[in-house]
């Protein structure tokens, strides 16, 4: 996940119209393209305090239940839950 503070550039592109931030659904979209796709073995995580829902697996023995929560977290969980996570955090 993406956390913009006010003295980037990408501020300034987004003030000026220049990018404008994904669907929350479509980043873990994209995460979940991710872990299908991995092919080494690894520790897979998404533990950061700016993520709504964390993660963490073993690959590729773990791939099948990470492919499983990412589905459920874009098709339970859903965009307005997803996206009214990171405005509460007050370290953000």
């Amino acid at each position: 996940m993406l956390t913009i503070y006010k003295n980037s550039k990408l501020y300034q592109d987004i003030i000026a119209g220049n990018w404008e931030e994904e669907l929350e659904v479509e980043k873990y979209e994209e995460v979940k393209e991710l872990v299908a796709n991995l092919t080494i073995r690894m520790e897979f995580a998404m533990l950061g305090a700016s993520n709504p829902v964390m993660l963490r697996g073993r690959l590729p023995e773990q791939k099948e239940q990470l492919l499983f929560e990412l589905d459920s977290i874009i098709h339970d969980i859903g965009e307005e839950r997803l996206r009214n996570y990171r405005p509460n955090l007050r370290h953000l």
